[in-house]
C-alpha cells in the first residue's frame, strides 16, 4: 500500500512540476512582449513629445501667422506674390519663404517619416493634429508649388499627408494675432 500512495504522490509532484515548468515558459513568453509593448508606447510619446516641440514654437507660430494674415489679405494671389517677391530678394520675399519652410518641413517630415516605415499611421495623425494643418495645405502647398512646379515627389507626400489626415478639425486656420 505504501508503494501505491508513494507511486500516486510521485506522479502528482510530476504533474505539479510539469504544469509549473508550462506557467514558467507562459510567463517567459508573456513578460517580454508586455514589457516590449510597454516599452514601444513609451518610446512613441516621448516621440511625440519631442518631435512637436517643433510645432510649439515661437518661429512656428510666427510663420503661421505671418502665412496666415497675407493669405487672408491676398488670398489666392499669394504664391504668385511670394514668388515674385523672392526672385526680387525682397525682404517680404524672404521672410514669406522661412515661413514657408518652417511649416513645411515640420508637416512634410511627418509624410517622409511615414512613408520610410519610420512612424505610423495613428502616431502621424497626432503630429498633424493641429491647425497649422490647414495653413500647409492651403497656404504652403500652392507656394511650393509656385516655387519649384508640382514635384512628383513632393505632390505624393502631399497626397500621403492627406491620406492621414484630410484637415484639422473644420478646416479653418483659427490663428488670431
Amino acid at each position: 500500500m505504501v508503494g501505491v500512495v508513494f507511486g500516486t504522490s510521485a506522479v502528482l509532484w510530476a504533474f505539479v512540476s510539469a504544469g509549473a515548468a508550462v506557467l514558467a515558459g507562459i510567463t517567459g513568453i508573456i513578460v517580454p512582449i508586455v514589457t516590449h509593448n510597454q516599452t514601444t508606447k513609451a518610446n512613441k510619446a516621448g516621440f511625440y513629445l519631442e518631435f512637436t516641440q517643433r510645432y510649439n514654437t515661437p518661429e512656428m507660430h510666427d510663420a503661421l501667422l505671418k502665412l496666415t494674415l497675407l493669405h487672408t489679405e491676398l488670398g489666392a494671389s499669394l504664391p504668385e506674390r511670394f514668388t515674385s517677391e523672392f526672385a526680387r530678394g525682397t525682404e517680404l520675399g524672404r521672410e514669406l519663404d522661412r515661413a514657408r519652410r518652417e511649416v513645411n518641413r515640420y508637416f512634410v517630415n511627418i509624410a517622409e517619416m511615414h512613408t520610410n516605415g519610420l512612424i505610423d499611421r495613428k502616431l502621424a495623425s497626432m503630429l498633424c493634429n493641429f491647425q497649422g494643418l490647414n495653413i500647409f495645405y492651403t497656404v504652403v502647398i500652392p507656394m511650393n508649388d509656385a516655387k519649384y512646379g508640382k514635384l512628383t515627389h513632393t505632390q505624393r507626400l502631399y497626397s500621403k499627408l492627406r491620406r492621414i489626415r484630410p484637415q484639422y478639425e473644420d478646416g479653418t486656420f483659427g490663428l488670431r494675432p
